[in-house]
């Protein structure tokens, strides 16, 4: 019997498929390119994110401490005996809040409250600056103004008092909001020294300090405040120091918005705030008064 083959047919081959193992280093292969694509994009987005919230964080600091520094130097003395140029308080409304740093040192975030008298040709305006709705430690900026109609050279004595009288707590119709976020508003003064005006300077400041015509304790008031280390002060008649300085604290609008979902307070939140001392933002500035005058030793 004779075979015949077709030479025009291919010869019969088994089909073949991907092994289980094929599979496996396939689809493990995937998942690493898709993990480091997903880190890529994770940072990208991250660094993005970071860049938005450090240029809104920083353009709010100087915004606010432009405006601060700018009212600051045109600080007023009244010259009315008894009559109060420059107040600055530690807000007794708040506690201040402490934040770990590298080293184990620790900053504690202070919030002041800040009055004075300022003159534009002859009238005058008295102004206040504070910190608002920081039950937790954490609040808004705000500026309040009342302008007067005196065209007189002296103010009335009584006219800071009317800003230093409003509630703290009160609606904010009547303040200009500079910062959300806040964290730490401190003020200190300095004499033309350029040396820290202190109640616990060592005695540095006593009847040997004057101002001109007047002792210290007549017309420059140095306290303890709240904390053993902060200084409240007033400044009444002529005085007034030559140079304050300013610091701001903002903390990042995502810290913030974590930190106050902790009830105000409580353990978690001062626990919470205290790592995250890196997304504090602070700002500092050195502002001279114009109108102020030198202060001399007189030598024993």
């Amino acid at each position: 019997m004779n075979t015949h083959r077709c030479h025009t047919c291919p010869p019969h081959c088994p089909s073949r498929a991907f092994s289980l193992m094929e599979l496996l280093l396939a689809v493990s292969i995937s998942v690493v390119i898709i993990g480091a694509l997903y880190t890529v994009f994770h940072h990208t987005q991250r660094a993005l994110l970071s860049s938005v919230t450090q240029v809104d964080v920083l353009e709010s600091g100087r915004q606010a401490m432009d405006i601060i520094a700018r009212d600051l130097s045109q600080i007023s003395a009244s010259d009315i005996a008894g009559a109060t140029n420059l107040l600055c308080f530690q807000s007794p409304a708040y506690k201040p809040l402490q934040q770990a740093l590298v080293g184990g040192a620790v900053r504690t975030n202070i919030l002041h409250e800040l009055y004075f008298l300022s003159r534009f040709n002859r009238d005058w305006t008295q102004i206040g600056y504070r910190v608002l709705f920081a039950s937790n430690g954490v609040g808004t900026l705000a500026r309040l103004s009342y302008a007067t109609n005196f065209y007189n050279r002296r103010p009335d004595s009584n006219m800071l008092a009317q800003v230093a009288r409003i509630v703290i707590n009160q609606e904010p119709t009547n303040y200009l909001t500079l910062a959300e976020g806040v964290i730490h508003f401190h003020v200190q003064a300095y004499d033309d020294m350029g040396l820290l005006m202190s109640w616990d300077t060592t005695n540095r400041f006593t009847n040997k300090w004057m101002y001109p015509r007047l002792l210290l304790g007549t017309n420059v008031f140095l306290w303890k405040d709240r904390e053993p280390t902060e200084t409240r002060f007033a400044f009444l008649s002529n005085a007034l120091p030559a140079y304050l300085e300013l610091e701001v604290g903002i903390l990042e609008p995502r810290a913030r918005d974590q930190f106050q979902a902790f009830a105000a307070g409580s353990v978690m939140a001062e626990r919470f705030i205290s790592n995250r001392a890196g997304q504090v933002h602070l700002f500092r500035q050195r502002i001279p008064l114009r109108e102020s005058s030198p202060f001399y030793t007189k030598l024993p």
